[in-house]
């Protein structure tokens, strides 16, 4: 009876933080803390500076398999089926609708099992991929919109495809974009002030 009381509570607090999504979608963090608070009570372990858009979805249950880094970015209806430990990185952006799922089937026994699936730090995951099975991805890597990935992706490599297949070495820049005026710095994943406004040259009058 307890464990069913704690289910459905959990149902009704995630429900309630959905109501804490600002309106405008906000690009700043302080706007989402009402709403990451409440997901930190339902189980889900959300570092600070997270953006959590709204349809989060995931295996209530399970929330404590869940771990997520400080300054990501979720995009909306995210469904992360964490059937073992499911872990993503410092400024990793995730697009939406997409979805992870760590548990599996033996094909001849149809025996379950699960694995853990590991993002990296200021990976890049787009929209609408799917990330099955237990892998590893490795820092800062890109995965194109729309592939899945069923093995491991090294450290700054571009993915894409059905099965996603090694497309590129990506180029590291000093500091890369994070979401809204925030950048970070790939080699320590710390946050960046934001890069100077060029100014705009005053007309040339003759």
């Amino acid at each position: 009876m307890k464990r069913t009381l704690e289910f459905y509570w959990r149902l009704i607090l995630r429900a309630m933080a959905e109501v804490l999504v600002p309106i405008d979608l906000s690009p700043r963090p302080e706007k989402w803390k009402r709403r990451n608070a409440l997901l930190r009570r339902v189980g889900l372990h959300i570092g600070p500076g997270c953006i959590i858009m709204p349809g989060l979805d995931s295996l209530i249950s399970l929330h404590h398999l869940v771990t997520i880094g400080e300054n990501c970015v979720l995009g909306p209806m995210v469904k992360l089926w964490a059937f073992h430990r499911l872990q993503i990185g410092t400024c990793t952006v995730i697009g939406a609708e997409s979805s992870f799922a760590n548990g599996s089937h033996d094909p001849s026994s149809l025996e379950p099992s699960a694995h853990p699936l590991v993002i990296g730090r200021g990976c890049r995951i787009g929209h609408g991929v799917r990330i099955v099975r237990g892998v590893r991805i490795g820092d800062l890597a890109v995965i194109e919109p729309g592939s899945v990935v069923t093995a491991d992706v090294e450290e700054a490599a571009i993915v894409g495809g059905v099965p996603a297949h090694f497309i590129a070495k990506r180029e590291i820049a000093d500091r890369e974009h994070l979401w809204g005026d925030r950048w970070y710095c790939p080699r320590t994943f710390q946050i960046l002030p934001a890069p100077a406004a060029t100014p705009t040259p005053a007309p040339v009058v003759s």
